[in-house]
């Protein structure tokens, strides 16, 4: 693993939004106390998330990137978060530490859930709004989520997609889904016959890009950004 100084952040008591991206493990125990940060968005590898306990006051926390699923036992510290995203993660350790998040409104979850654990989640997290579903070599069942009367914004990331599983999604008024399930015409046909007044996007601009990657990253994340903005009036 390697380290950074990040003490020079204490230069900054006023900090809101800060971004990491290394293409190391990543190791974040000199990182010094903020109480102003709302912000925080890695591209790294690292395999627990116990740096969390620096940022008490925390709103938004998006990881991507890691190569091993990741502890995330010490986000159940962060009361405030409204915003968790696990971008490109192959799984976690679980999702118990989000059971006592009530601000929660906005999750893409990882790649190993369980149909299980998913009907778990939306129990104890109703009042989510937009939600992210990875599906690689795997059919994931949606129909959990169709208890989320808030959820307007539904982004299905992956290569598999069963479109009859969108069935009761009445209200999305944004639709991401898989960019191999567009490329059918007639999937897309099947999709606007569903969702009439649904903008509905491929979702995987921007995987496995490197350094491109990036780029288009912030733009798709300041646009669901934007939504979710608005879907909060």
């Amino acid at each position: 693993g390697s380290s950074y100084d990040f003490h020079k952040l204490s230069s900054y008591p006023n900090l809101q939004q800060f971004i990491i991206w290394t293409e190391i493990d990543l190791e974040l125990g000199n990182i010094p106390l903020n109480t102003s940060l709302k912000s925080l968005t890695i591209f790294g590898y690292m395999d627990n998330l116990s740096f969390a306990e620096k940022f008490p006051n925390l709103e938004v926390l998006n990881i991507s990137n890691n190569e091993e699923p990741t502890n995330i036992d010490a986000v159940a510290q962060l009361k405030n978060l409204r915003v968790f995203n696990l971008f490109d993660e192959p799984g976690t350790t679980g999702l118990s530490a989000l059971d006592d998040l009530d601000l929660l409104e906005w999750i893409t979850l990882p790649s190993d859930i369980s149909d299980e654990d998913l009907v778990s989640f939306v129990a104890k997290h109703p009042g989510i709004k937009i939600a992210g579903v990875t599906t690689y070599e795997k059919v994931v069942d949606l129909r959990s989520l169709q208890s989320l009367k808030s959820l307007t914004c539904l982004s299905i990331y992956g290569d598999t997609l069963d479109i009859e599983s969108l069935n009761g999604f009445d209200q999305l008024e944004y639709l991401g889904v898989p960019q191999e399930i567009l490329i059918d015409s007639n999937n897309f046909e099947l999709l606007k016959a569903k969702f009439p007044e649904t903008i509905i996007v491929p979702n995987d601009v921007g995987i496995c890009l490197g350094y491109v990657w990036l780029l288009l990253f912030i733009p798709t994340l300041a646009l669901v950004s934007f939504l979710f903005s608005y879907y909060q009036r």
